[in-house]
């Protein structure tokens, strides 16, 4: 018992020392996330080796469950895209400050699903449900693979498309917009695009996505 407490007042110094030095824990936590799947693993097994910890400790089994998941955590359980907290996060911003870095263009489309509170009140939530999701499933086989599709509103989808021009974000709307028409003649979307070119004066994201949502409606508004 003794030895053991001694471990626990060295684990805890140690700690403290890490929490204490913003280098050290940065170089900490990158490891660890470099790990995951190896943490996980050896999380898992300690709670199987020690059930009590179960009850004693309940975040760890938070935490192997995040640890499991991922990024996938971070999905919006209906759609399976991209949910908004890591947009909100700030975490996209880094993707922007990039292609400003390095000039290349940037770009997101707002869409919003034509109709949808129609389709609730008329025909009921599931079938609102399955709008949804078969225009979340359309955007993730068109898009590339370092595209991301963020479930931005009740209805409302955000596209971040990195090394993409305003002509390239169009030709992708383009074949989404065909292949909903394909899907069903009544589906119809209403999107807007905001594109940072390079040598433009430097943006946030927050500003790109409102600015498209400010002219997708006024679009909407004026049909």
């Amino acid at each position: 018992m003794k030895i053991n407490g001694r471990v626990s007042e060295v684990m805890n110094e140690l700690l403290d020392w890490i929490l204490g030095d913003h280098d050290l824990l940065k170089t900490t936590l990158t490891a660890l996330l470099h790990k995951r799947e190896r943490v996980a693993e050896a999380l898992s097994e300690l709670l199987e080796s020690d059930p009590k910890l179960r009850g004693t400790e309940p975040m760890m089994e938070v935490l192997l469950y995040a640890l499991r998941r991922g990024e996938d955590l971070f999905d919006d359980p209906l759609t399976k895209v991209r949910d908004r907290r890591l947009f909100e996060a700030g975490v996209y911003e880094q993707l922007l400050s990039e292609a400003i870095r390095y000039g290349c263009s940037f770009t997101v489309v707002m869409i919003d699903i034509d109709g949808f509170k129609v389709t609730n009140d008329t025909f009921g939530h599931s079938a609102g449900d399955r709008l949804l999701k078969k225009v979340a499933e359309i955007l993730s086989q068109k898009i590339r693979e370092a595209d991301v599709i963020i479930r931005h509103g009740g209805d409302e989808f955000l596209l971040v498309l990195p090394h993409t021009d305003t002509e390239g974000a169009g030709r992708l709307m383009g074949r989404v917009e065909k292949a909903l028409s394909a899907l069903s003649p009544q589906i119809s979307i209403s999107f807007e695009i905001a594109c940072w070119i390079p040598g433009s004066e430097p943006i946030g994201l927050i500003e790109m996505v409102t600015c498209a949502d400010e002219e997708m409606y006024a679009q909407k508004r004026d049909k």
